[in-house]
């Protein structure tokens, strides 16, 4: 024999209107208490704050800065970065070919030349040889 609930139970479990709303507000408060991801953009800013002289945080920041709607601010980091990080290799390459893609070829080349002394001071033989076939490729 199944053991049965009384009808005024289930009636009084089911229709109950204060049960719904508590847990529809216990639901409801609980997914305004979870935070909105951080963006990548603002996670870099954070680590930033605590390590200002990361170049790789800065570099990092650029790129994610182009990619966006604030690809002029990430340009000028990038430039920033050539001045305060004189040895950050990738830096002159990446803006190099941003400059390059927006037609500005003699900024670019000013530029890539900056980053082919660069990589010869620090020895990264490679990253000098692509920059000087980026700059054999511009036709201006």
């Amino acid at each position: 024999m199944a053991y049965r609930l009384p009808n005024s139970t289930i009636r009084n479990w089911v229709s109950c209107p204060t049960n719904q709303n508590e847990t529809f507000q216990k639901t409801f408060d609980l997914r305004n208490q979870i935070e909105e991801p951080m963006s990548r953009q603002a996670k870099l800013e954070a680590m930033l704050a605590d390590d200002p002289n990361d170049p790789f945080l800065h570099y990092a920041l650029a790129l994610e800065l182009v990619k966006g709607p604030e690809r002029s601010a990430g340009l000028q980091r990038l430039a920033d970065m050539n001045r305060q990080f004189p040895d950050h290799v990738p830096a002159y390459f990446r803006l190099g070919q941003f400059l390059s893609e927006e037609g500005d070829f003699s900024a670019a080349r000013k530029i890539l030349e900056q980053g082919i002394a660069a990589a010869l001071r620090t020895g990264d033989d490679h990253a000098a040889a692509e920059m000087r076939e980026l700059v054999a490729s511009f036709s201006d």
